[in-house]
């Protein structure tokens, strides 16, 4: 399953640079995961990405440029370079994901999910990483009800597992 890894890219704080981590472990550590996430240097998908190479999982990682997929295949990801400008590129990777996992983030993280909401996709929000779409938590981002923002901590993701609660959250 591709799990895309959506979230803050800039200021993030060592605690919630801690949860990205962890949730990196849940990933690396669950064979039939595959996490995928846009390049930003510094960013919390890039912070769980290298904790799930770390944890022997594999991570896809989409580039906008040949520097951002060098720097991608040096921190042991999946480089795939679009050549895209980065609303592009959030949509390529929203389109290629099973469901969304969000850690916070701001108005690219937005798109990502308005795209993944679009195709039906599931999103799980993690709810100590606070961001932009905390307002949809346990409600959709239209009228159309297409998908629930479902929320989940990241002990719950923890003991339950992430194909668990993708399952819950695609039923909703």
């Amino acid at each position: 399953m591709m799990m895309g890894i959506a979230g803050s890219s800039f200021g993030t704080a060592e605690s919630e640079k801690s949860i990205a981590k962890r949730l990196g472990r849940l990933v690396g550590s669950d064979k039939s995961l595959t996490a995928t996430v846009c390049f930003d240097s510094e960013s919390l998908p890039v912070e769980a990405g290298k904790e799930a190479v770390a944890s022997g999982g594999a991570v896809v990682c989409f580039a906008s440029n040949r520097e951002e997929a060098a720097a991608a295949r040096e921190a042991g990801f999946l480089a795939v370079n679009l050549g895209l400008p980065k609303m592009f590129r959030e949509a390529v990777f929203a389109s290629s994901v099973d469901a969304l996992v969000v850690c916070g983030g701001g108005s690219g993280t937005l798109m990502e999910a308005a795209f993944a909401y679009q195709m039906g996709k599931p999103i799980i929000l993690v709810k100590e990483v606070h961001g932009i779409l905390d307002a949809f938590e346990g409600t959709f981002l239209d009228k159309r009800r297409r998908v629930r923002m479902t929320a989940v901590s990241i002990d719950e993701l923890a003991e339950h597992g992430l194909p668990e609660f993708i399952k819950m959250a695609a039923k909703s």
